[in-house]
């Protein structure tokens, strides 16, 4: 079977508002000063410490949601997960990052995940589309439109990039639930 390049799931959180909401409260770090510097790499924007650090039951359902896309991205359930969830955002003041991959853990730990998935949930209402993410399928640019709710995923290998930002504030800027996704 060809694996798919990516996978939308529309309406993902059950309750998105309540969900950026809570985003919103949360503590945002620039990449230098955040708990984990080490574990978010590049990203020119703000981001929260990990979800399972602030809120463990937010976390765990969460995972269970991501799961069910993983089954649908894959076609089968994985025995074994490990997933790093956080909120970030990027104001129009920022210079956007260039294509790249995510960093992939080679902590010994990790050494027997075979499959790695990067992706976002947007977290703007009536954002414009186009401040989306795009993939690079060979010489092809694709553009995962900025869509409220929507959760994009894609194999952490892919070259990718945010397709656009916006705002001058976390509370106008754009705001996603970003994930990176190890299955065993």
């Amino acid at each position: 079977m060809k694996k798919k390049k990516f996978l939308t799931v529309e309406n993902f959180f059950l309750d998105p508002h309540e969900m950026r909401k809570w985003a919103l409260e949360q503590e945002f770090y620039k990449g230098e000063d955040h708990p984990f510097k080490d574990s978010v790499g590049n990203f020119p924007g703000w981001r929260t410490d990990f979800v399972n650090n602030i809120e463990p039951e937010r976390w765990r359902s969460i995972v269970y949601m991501v799961l069910k896309a993983c089954h649908l991205y894959f076609g089968k359930d994985h025995e074994k997960a490990h997933l790093w969830i956080s909120f970030s955002y990027t104001d129009s003041s920022l210079k956007l990052p260039g294509w790249h991959s995510d960093a992939i853990f080679v902590a010994e730990e990790f050494k027997d995940f075979k499959e790695k998935l990067s992706g976002v949930v947007y977290l703007n209402e009536g954002a414009n589309p186009k401040s989306g993410t795009k993939i690079k399928d060979g010489k092809k640019d694709i553009l995962l439109e900025n869509k409220f709710n929507k959760l994009v995923l894609y194999p952490s290998d892919i070259k990718h990039t945010l397709a656009g930002s916006f705002g001058k504030t976390k509370k106008d800027a754009r705001l996603v639930c970003t994930l990176l996704i190890y299955l065993l």
